[in-house]
């Protein structure tokens, strides 16, 4: 590789952090005061919960976030998504995440999972997926 071509990706590279970090921050922006003070109505020790929610990851998110939540699935091989582990949790309430599940995030392959979506889940199976996230990833 000469020379050029890493100080051109160099260059790419300091420009675009930035941007993405700010593209995270405005993301973050996006969710609604309402839902940020929404609580999980699901016990997170409960067996039936996790196991409904298992199901549901197993079904909707492992294929893009992977089967240990760390942003690795099959569907987008070298990508980089969210790792879901103890820091994510520790920063993001219950209703921001379902805020997302929900709507989905515009502009990238993460889809709506709510009320008048193509792939609706129930509000329930919604809340027990995040319960089954932050158990299995969050600890």
């Amino acid at each position: 590789m000469n020379l050029r071509v890493i100080k051109t990706a160099i260059i790419v590279f300091i420009l675009t952090v930035p941007i993405s970090v700010l593209a995270r921050e405005e993301i973050d922006r996006k969710v609604p005061n309402e839902y940020l003070a929404k609580k999980n109505p699901f016990n997170g020790s409960d067996k039936l919960v996790l196991e409904r929610g298992a199901y549901t990851y197993s079904r909707k998110c492992v294929k893009c976030h992977g089967e240990n939540g760390d942003g690795v699935g099959s569907i987008l091989e070298g990508m980089a998504l969210p790792v879901f582990n103890k820091e994510y949790f520790s920063k993001r309430e219950d209703g921001y995440i379902f805020w997302y599940v929900e709507q989905g995030l515009a502009d990238t392959l993460m889809p709506p999972y709510g009320p008048g979506s193509d792939d609706r889940l129930t509000e329930a199976d919604r809340w027990k997926v995040i319960a089954f996230m932050r158990e299995r990833f969050g600890k």
